[in-house]
């Protein structure tokens, strides 16, 4: 169990769909929402560079309080 091994526990997760590659399909039709794109930079792009694809960002809320929850 998530809580049991970390701590704490999650009130929504995030996952990167590369639309050159997939249509993200699986995640709308399994309730997953989509809050926008990427601005290709990439997690070690310290220089801003954007040498990364554009992906889309999809969330799925665990919680519906996660707003309260992210805030603390």
């Amino acid at each position: 169990d998530w809580q049991e091994r970390f701590g704490y526990r999650p009130v929504l997760v995030e996952t990167f769909v590369d639309p050159e590659k997939f249509r993200g399909k699986c995640y709308r039709a399994s309730n997953w929402t989509h809050i926008g794109k990427t601005k290709g930079r990439g997690r070690q792009d310290r220089y801003s560079k954007g040498l990364s694809t554009v992906k889309d960002v999809y969330v799925y809320i665990l919680d519906a309080s996660f707003r309260e929850e992210l805030a603390r």
